[in-house]
């Protein structure tokens, strides 16, 4: 609470009230599912404090404090474990429901938020491969003449048929909009 609190004193404009900012605070709170750990120290390496999902949408909750229509999201799950991912992407499917665009950077997501976006577009070497649904996806590449195995993470599987070659791993990016 004390870091939101401190965010929205140096991002918001001078010209929202005190109250208006609380509300904010308040409501980034909410939208990021915080409101248990509130009082919460953010912690260090010294002193346990927040998990790692929870560090991770703490600081969308900054940037939700400015009320963006817009919210780029680099990463926002890397080095989270399965269900902090599913946490966060979550909520972050939940503020795109609120009439905002998230546009999130994901390296091989597993197969259930592969699915949980709205639209996927696939990039392979800065050129699009696919946008569009993650569901239409699969008849797309199917049409290509690679259809996804059945119990086959289609997020991993479209980076192999795109990148055969493993070396080019690091220009393969999946980008997911809402």
């Amino acid at each position: 609470l004390e870091t939101l609190r401190y965010a929205a004193q140096l991002s918001v404009a001078s010209t929202v009230s005190a109250q208006e900012r609380e509300l904010r605070v308040q409501e980034a709170i909410d939208d990021m599912g915080l409101r248990s750990c509130e009082h919460t120290i953010v912690g260090d390496i010294f002193r346990k404090g927040l998990s790692g999902g929870q560090k991770r949408r703490l600081s969308i909750a900054i940037e939700l404090l400015s009320h963006p229509t817009i919210l780029l999201l680099d990463e926002p799950t890397s080095g989270l474990d399965s269900a902090s991912t599913h946490a966060v992407i979550t909520y972050i499917a939940k503020l795109a429901k609120q009439n905002r665009t998230i546009v999130c950077t994901i390296h091989q997501p597993s197969s259930m938020v592969y699915h949980m976006f709205d639209n996927v577009m696939i990039l392979a070497q800065g050129h699009t491969a696919y946008f569009g649904s993650p569901h239409d996806s699969l008849a797309h590449f199917a049409s290509l003449g690679h259809p996804c195995p059945q119990f086959t993470n289609p997020g991993e599987y479209f980076f192999v048929v795109i990148h055969p070659d493993r070396d080019t791993y690091i220009s393969c990016r999946l980008v997911v909009c809402h």
